[in-house]
């Protein structure tokens, strides 16, 4: 889950900003995995680097978009 966060987060802008949305929730959701199997598990690193990158990715989706509203005017 982590793996996919991540690519989901760093292609997400391709994909109309749906992944961008959808690669830091599943970072969140891996996170909480991770905590919950007491650390067993690996890709914490992988999941928290898929929160960071989809969320400036998000960030930078909507300067885009309100850079284009604001030009459009």
């Amino acid at each position: 889950m982590a793996v996919a966060s991540l690519l989901l987060s760093v292609f997400g802008f391709f994909l109309c900003g749906v992944g961008t949305l959808v690669g830091p929730i599943l970072g969140f959701v891996a996170l909480n995995q991770i905590k919950n199997s007491g650390g067993y598990q690996t890709g914490r690193g992988l999941a928290i680097a898929g929160i960071v990158v989809g969320l400036a990715m998000l960030v930078g989706f909507v300067m885009i978009m309100l850079i284009g509203v604001i030009a459009k005017e």
